[in-house]
């Protein structure tokens, strides 16, 4: 194999490159927002974050295409906190400007903020689930050994 064409080919600090024609697959190419809408891997983001069930939230035990340690992630209480910033920055205003223009029966209000409230929180858990993971996986990659990937120049 020629040299040029080698992807193992070291460069002046030891790590490993490879020419532009080769496909490179770490890091992706997808943005924080799009890989957490998705709900996959941070590390490769190919395989699906969550086992099955859309009400289940409980990760999965490691990435099936990159082998990533999903098992060391712990986002804890994060998204549901995060939600309920972003629930009452948008419903509390809506619902006294809504109560100013209509003046509903207080059972109105219950009932339509009550059942939004639950479904933007029913699907946006997930990807906001999905954020926080990503987000520790790039800003504490060593708490997921991702220093030796980085050493190793595959990140």
């Amino acid at each position: 194999m020629p040299e040029e064409n080698n992807p193992d080919i070291k460069d002046t600090k030891g790590r490993s490159t490879a020419p532009l024609s080769y496909p490179v697959s770490y890091p992706h190419e997808r943005t924080l927002l799009s890989q957490s809408i998705s709900c996959t891997c941070p590390k490769c983001g190919d395989y699906p974050l969550f086992n099955k069930g859309f009400f289940n939230l409980s990760v999965k035990g490691t990435c099936g295409v990159c082998g990533l340690d999903l098992s060391k992630s712990d986002s804890a209480d994060g998204p549901a906190v995060f939600l309920i910033f972003i629930l009452g920055f948008l419903l509390v205003p809506l619902a006294l400007m809504f109560d100013a223009w209509v003046s509903p029966p207080l059972w109105v209000h219950a009932v339509l903020w009550g059942a939004l409230a639950i479904a933007i929180t029913v699907g946006s858990l997930k990807p906001i689930k999905s954020c926080v993971l990503a987000l520790q996986y790039r800003h504490r990659a060593s708490e997921w050994g991702g220093d030796q990937d980085r050493k190793n120049g595959s990140l």
